[in-house]
């Protein structure tokens, strides 16, 4: 199962192409938001996930708003172009599948995906990832932030894809 996880963004979001029974990542970036509605309008993936916003109560700038907006365009193009559903996962989902915490932090959940795909980047030591034409890319939070997103909804709800 190939599954494209979002990190989204007022203008740019992270995202990747996560292929679950091997597992392994195919593609990985963070990009302008129109860029990445070309991704998913050429991929041949078997789902999208994208993070989602829940509101608690406090004060909200512009960029929520515009992530909001993103949100809505990447979901609508997926069901547009692929015809199958899509996934807003929300934080809180994503902390308590890793962590069995709903207020995990994020270091926490990189450890975990640490555990289970190997060495997280730092400043110091970026990790290079190779893309589908033979690029380097570095990878940073937006990749382990979508990462962790494609892995919980394909760790949870793969089955009914």
């Amino acid at each position: 199962m190939l599954i494209i996880g979002i990190d989204p963004g007022p203008e740019k979001s992270g995202f990747c192409l996560y292929h679950h029974e091997t597992p392994r990542l195919i593609d990985v970036g963070y990009e302008k938001n129109r860029a990445l509605l070309m991704k998913i309008k050429q991929s041949n993936a078997d789902g999208l996930a994208c993070e989602n916003v829940k509101c608690y109560g406090m004060n909200v700038g512009q960029d929520i708003f515009d992530s909001l907006y993103w949100i809505g365009r990447f979901m609508q193009c997926w069901m547009e172009n692929h015809h199958r559903a899509c996934k807003r996962i929300f934080r809180g989902e994503v902390c308590a599948h890793f962590c069995n915490n709903p207020k995990a932090t994020k270091p926490q959940i990189k450890r975990v995906l640490m555990d289970r795909f190997g060495e997280m980047p730092t400043k110091k030591k970026p990790v290079a990832f190779y893309g589908p034409r033979g690029d380097i890319r570095l990878v940073g939070d937006h990749m382990w932030d979508s990462l962790a997103i494609a892995v919980c909804y394909a760790d949870t709800k793969g089955d009914k894809l």
